[in-house]
Formats: C-alpha cells, sequence, structure tokens
C-alpha cells in the first residue's frame, strides 16, 4: 500500500472502502476504471459496466474471479490492460490533469463514506413525529373544509385523496377556483385558509418522505450516516450524494440541525452551488456572468433581466 506505483480498479471506492475497513489504511491515489472511462465519456451516456469496457478497449470478456486462481489473474491483467488503454486517450484527449485530480479524490471520498456523518437520531424522529402529526391535523382540516363547501354529487366518495393532485384540481374547481396545476408556488397565491393549508401540507409531506423514518434506516452503529457519495455523479461533473442523499438537506432547517460533529471537533460547511456557472464565466469570459459573480448578483435574475430586457 506504501508503493509509489499507482495502484487500479474497476471501482477503485469500493476497493479502497474494503481494504480500509479491513486492514485500515489504503492507497492514497487509485486508477478507477469506471472514473476514468466518465472523465472519457465527457457527459455523454455510455455503458460504465465492466464488461463493456473490456469489450471496447480489449475486444474480450474477462473471466468472473469466482472460477478459481487463474480467473482471477486473467481478470486483474485484464483490468491493468484496460487501465493502459484508458490512460493513453486520456493523454491524448489531455485529460491528465483532470483525472489525476480525480484520482487523488477517490481515497478521500471512500474513507468519507466509511467513516460517515454522526446523525442525533432522537432530535431526527421526534422531528418526523412532529411532522407527521401536524400533517395529520391539516388532513382533516382540509377533508372537512372541502367536503363541506364542495357539492357532494361531485365526489360521490366520503373523502378526497389529497395525494391527486387531479382530486386537488377538481376540488379546488368545484369552489370556483381554477389552478393550472398544484406545485407549491401555485398553491400559495391561494387565499387563506387552503394557500396556507396546501402549502404547508406539500412541505410537511416533502419531510415526511424525503427525510422521515426511512432516512434513519441508513442510521448505523454509533448513530452514523453513511452515504454513498458519486464524485462524477452529474454530467456536468458535479459530485452527488444518494443513500441517503445528504445534499438534499435544506439551508437553516431543523434537520440539518441534527447533524453534528464530536466533542472537540469542528463541523465545517461548504457550498459549490452555481459552481458549473462560475466555471462557465471563468472558460467563456463573459462580462456578464464575470460581473455577475464579482457583485455577488443572483446571476439567475441577471441572466433573465438580461435576455428579456427588465
Amino acid at each position: 500500500l506504501a508503493s509509489k506505483h499507482l495502484l487500479g480498479a474497476y471501482q477503485a471506492k469500493a476497493t479502497h472502502r474494503a481494504l480500509s475497513r479491513t486492514f485500515g489504511i489504503g492507497p492514497e491515489r487509485w486508477a478507477c476504471a469506471m472514473l476514468v472511462e466518465q472523465l472519457i465519456s465527457g457527459g455523454r451516456r455510455v455503458d460504465l459496466e465492466l464488461a463493456a469496457l473490456a469489450q471496447r478497449y480489449l475486444g474480450k470478456s474477462l473471466p468472473d474471479a469466482s472460477e478459481g486462481l487463474s480467473a482471477i489473474r486473467q481478470r486483474t491483467q485484464g483490468i491493468a490492460d484496460l487501465l493502459q488503454k484508458q490512460i493513453e486517450q486520456i493523454n491524448l484527449e489531455n485529460l491528465r490533469l483532470v483525472s489525476k485530480i480525480e484520482a487523488q479524490a477517490v481515497a478521500a471520498i471512500a474513507e468519507m463514506e466509511e467513516v460517515g456523518m454522526p446523525l442525533d437520531v432522537k432530535r431526527w424522529r421526534a422531528l418526523t413525529h412532529d411532522a407527521e402529526r401536524e400533517l395529520e391535523d391539516i388532513d382533516r382540516k382540509l377533508q372537512h373544509f372541502l367536503l363541506k363547501n364542495a357539492p357532494k354529487d361531485l365526489f360521490g366518495a366520503a373523502s378526497i385523496n389529497l395525494e391527486s393532485h387531479a382530486e386537488i384540481k377538481k376540488a379546488l374547481h368545484s369552489l370556483g377556483i381554477n389552478v393550472p396545476n398544484t406545485r407549491r408556488d401555485t398553491l400559495r397565491k391561494l387565499k387563506a385558509p387552503l394557500g396556507p393549508w396546501l402549502t404547508r401540507r406539500s412541505e410537511l409531506t416533502k419531510v415526511v418522505s424525503t427525510y422521515g423514518n426511512s432516512f434513519l434506516k441508513y442510521a448505523k452503529e454509533n448513530d452514523r450516516i453513511h452515504p454513498s457519495f458519486e464524485q462524477i455523479g452529474a454530467s456536468t461533473g458535479r459530485m452527488a450524494c444518494h443513500s441517503p442523499n445528504l445534499q438534499a438537506i435544506p439551508k437553516d432547517s431543523e434537520h440539518r440541525n441534527c447533524f453534528h460533529s464530536r466533542k472537540g471537533r469542528s463541523l465545517i460547511v461548504a457550498d459549490y452551488a452555481t459552481c458549473e456557472l462560475r466555471i462557465l464565466a471563468e472558460m467563456s469570459g463573459d462580462p456578464v456572468f464575470r460581473e455577475a459573480f464579482a457583485r455577488g448578483d443572483d446571476l439567475h435574475s441577471t441572466v433573465a433581466s438580461s435576455l428579456f430586457g427588465q
């Protein structure tokens, strides 16, 4: 592991986690066949399975490791040959520096996943319980209000399915309220009490479904979350997170406050908001982009105003 030679694997992050879990250490830098292929593809959708990569670069299939020692040797040599072909392609496309940066990030991301993020499970569970109770209360109010004011023959049932956008639109229409959709921005414009109730219901539904008890199944030993971070999780190259998605926890929310550092340590929060647009501004040299970022403007509003002359 201390070797200066570059070590390679098909999915280097998983391999690093296995080594770290077993031996407590792993190499500082990896050559990852899947990651390298993502760089080469440049955001295009390609088959990243090992079998597809072997056919693409080597013109043959690699044996399964379960077939014995000889198969393991052939498979290992095949991955090494595959990586060599990929590295040649990386050099041809002038992606060597980018590839080196991604390779050096593998170990850190793998260890970040393995260590995990501390979570106040008790507080999270209490927030979920409170949200569920408030949601039930709003549902009762909505059912009573809509069924009391809407024509009874319109629904032909004792209740309205509040999870159905079609039924909500139909119920509002029966009250003389026509809306194009049931998105939160649309519902927010409705008069009280329906507007506030429906808007709050939309918020609570997301809290319960996205951040509720289903989130807690990922809290393993020592009340830690071990999410999966994908280095090139988006076509733009931005990192993504899943199982669960820690990047989707809203700012300044009670749920975000459930994440903490251990005593004697500090939790550092960094935001890469609009990172793709900042890269685009730097690469293009566009004066509107650059000036907007320099002033700290909301770039989306600036672009919209520029396009529509407002």
